[in-house]
């Protein structure tokens, strides 16, 4: 195999793994088949992944979005589009402080803290599986140079989106 073909092979493995599952995330799938209620269920196949985060984060306690949008390296707008959705479902409440009514702090509801565990659980075990079923059959070496490699390309992706919005 040529270099090129190699590199087309790379790309499409890595495709694969962005779309691996349909319309539904591998993580919405696993958080789906744990939660009760068909309500609960459907609320949370709507939910984005930054959606999700929210949820993760607000598990420290009350935020506000310029926060959330700071530590999930995410848009402001992500934040608030995200919001509504769980606004709509009661997963978070708002509420401002007297001192200050332009900061909107977000709260998790028990509804949130439901799903936020959910999520914080299928991390936990997908971290898990994968320390067995996939980093165990590396030394630190080649894991250095897979972590090296992702991060390449998730900086190109950034890049090349860039650079595509600028036309």
């Amino acid at each position: 195999m040529d270099e090129k073909e190699q590199n087309f092979e790379i790309s499409a493995e890595l495709h694969k793994i962005k779309v691996q599952g349909g319309n539904l995330s591998t993580e919405q799938r696993w958080i789906i088949e744990r939660l009760e209620g068909e309500t609960l269920k459907k609320e949370v196949a709507n939910l984005s992944i930054v959606g999700f985060h929210i949820l993760a984060e607000l598990m420290a306690g009350d935020e506000l979005g310029i926060v959330l949008a700071a530590r999930l390296d995410v848009t402001r707008s992500a934040i608030t589009r995200a919001v509504r959705t769980l606004l709509q479902y009661q997963m978070v409440e708002t509420y401002q402080v007297i001192k200050n009514k332009k900061k909107i702090f977000y709260h998790l509801t028990d509804k949130g803290r439901e799903v936020a565990l959910a999520h914080n659980q299928m991390h936990d075990a997908r971290q898990d599986y994968r320390d067995r079923k996939l980093f165990a059959h590396y030394d630190d070496k080649e894991k250095s140079i897979i972590l090296r490699f992702l991060k390449e390309v998730i900086q190109t992706e950034k890049s090349m989106i860039e650079e595509i919005h600028k036309d």
